[in-house]
């Protein structure tokens, strides 16, 4: 009669065996993985998929002074540059990019990245638009935040007549 281990034995050293080379392999990958996110632009992925923005407010005032804001504010995760856009039938209204390793960021973004949470309102008409393009603003126009750390994540508003003061 010959002698072996038992099949119970060799299943049991068989899964151990499976489950070890498993855990080695899932650990390089996700270092891997974790690296090469980190050279797109500098942001890890768990970074992006958490990041979020949110336009809380916008509103034009076409009299005398033709002055455009727009507040809105991270949800997630800091971002460390944007950019924000305008679309009108009219005329395209134009385009802010903020990037802080620019020497001169325009305020608010002159203090740095945008940190989780808070708040920033730009005034359009002195960093995007010149004061007659508020004139051509109108029902139904885009306005487009685009975040340059992620690509893809970016939200929009569109103007409705309550945004637009007369």
């Amino acid at each position: 009669m010959k002698k072996g281990i038992s099949p119970l034995i060799a299943a049991v050293i068989l899964i151990a065996f499976v489950v070890a080379v498993a855990s080695v392999v899932a650990t390089f990958f996700t270092d891997i993985a974790v690296d090469w996110g980190e050279d797109i632009e500098g942001a890890a992925p768990v970074q992006c998929g958490m990041m979020r923005m949110e336009i809380t407010d916008f509103s034009a005032e076409i009299n005398g002074d033709n002055n455009a804001t727009l507040s809105f504010r991270s949800i997630g995760s800091h971002m460390n540059g944007v950019t924000i856009n305008i679309y009108s039938d009219a005329v395209y209204a134009g385009s802010l990019e903020w990037d802080p390793d620019e020497e001169e960021s325009p305020e608010p973004f002159d203090d740095g990245p945008i940190e989780e949470g808070m708040t920033v309102t730009v005034d359009l008409t002195e960093h995007v638009i010149d004061s007659e393009d508020v004139e051509n603003i109108q029902d139904d126009d885009v306005i487009e935040i685009v975040s340059l750390d992620c690509t893809g994540v970016m939200t929009e508003h569109t103007v409705h007549e309550d945004d637009i003061t007369q």
